[in-house]
C-alpha cells in the first residue's frame, strides 16, 4: 500500500490531492478523508480538503498528509 500526494506548491492557493494505492491494484482518492498538516502554519495553512494557502511571504514549508497509517509530503524550499 502507498499514499501519493499529487500537486505542487506555488504562490497563492494550491489544491493538493491524496491518492491511496492498495496491494490489490486498486486506488482511491482520499483527499477529503486524509489528515493534512503544514510545517509552518504562520506562512502556509492547509485545509481538511488539501487546499494550501500561503500567507504573506512565500516561505519554505512542508505539507504532509496521512491516511490509513501511510504518509506522504511535499516540500517547497
Amino acid at each position: 500500500e502507498e499514499l501519493v500526494l499529487e500537486g505542487e506548491l506555488a504562490r497563492g492557493t494550491n489544491q493538493l490531492k491524496a491518492v491511496a494505492y492498495f496491494n490489490n491494484g486498486t486506488s482511491k482518492e482520499v483527499t477529503n478523508e486524509a489528515v493534512w498538516n503544514s510545517s509552518n502554519k504562520n506562512k502556509a495553512v492547509v485545509t481538511e480538503q488539501g487546499c494550501v494557502m500561503f500567507l504573506g511571504e512565500f516561505a519554505p514549508v512542508t505539507i504532509s498528509v496521512h491516511y490509513g497509517g501511510k504518509g506522504a509530503e511535499i516540500t517547497r524550499s
